[in-house]
């Protein structure tokens, strides 16, 4: 995942690489705005010394993040702009698997297999990649082959290449 955001200070406002609320709120709202899941709690170190960066120098910075209750490592460019302004790029550390992005696969699958339209929705949209997490999800469908469909399902993660697999919940 990589998210940018630009930040320019109002009139009067010191440039807001001096400030760490400033770049903090950078990094949660570009993390949010790209994973579509909120910080629940961010920590990064000062960054106060990076107001002496000159026009079009970066320095990169890991923060430490609460992630939809997983721990994550992100890694935090700044570049200072001209007019005072600050790129912040952040590029997640952390391995994370896109639960959305797998539960529409499992759709696809099972509409090839058995007709239909089956719908996959899951409990949580994105986790870090641990080998043996699971995620909770339900597969629900009109028709098809199989008929009516409402069952459980776990996503099951089982590797750190975020290899996964689905199995029925009896």
């Amino acid at each position: 995942m990589v998210a940018a955001v630009l930040l320019a200070p109002g009139c009067g406002d010191p440039p807001p690489f001096l400030t760490q609320d400033s770049v903090e709120d950078a990094v949660t709202v570009a993390v949010t705005d790209e994973a579509a899941v909120p910080i629940v709690e961010l920590d990064c170190p000062d960054v106060s010394g990076f107001a002496a960066l000159a026009v079009g120098a970066s320095a990169t910075v890991e923060c430490s993040a609460t992630l939809a209750g997983d721990a994550v490592v992100l890694a935090v460019t700044l570049e200072r702009g001209p007019d005072d302004t600050l790129a912040t790029t952040v590029d997640l550390v952390t391995p994370i698997l896109d639960v959305v992005a797998a539960a529409s696969t499992v759709a696809a699958r099972l509409a090839a297999d058995l007709g239909g339209e089956p719908e996959v929705v899951c409990a949580e949209a994105r986790v870090v990649i641990a080998p043996g997490r699971e995620v909770a999800c339900r597969v629900t469908a009109e028709g098809g082959t199989a008929g009516p469909v409402d069952r459980a399902i776990v996503v099951r993660v089982l590797d750190v290449d975020g290899t996964w697999e689905i199995d029925l919940v009896p």
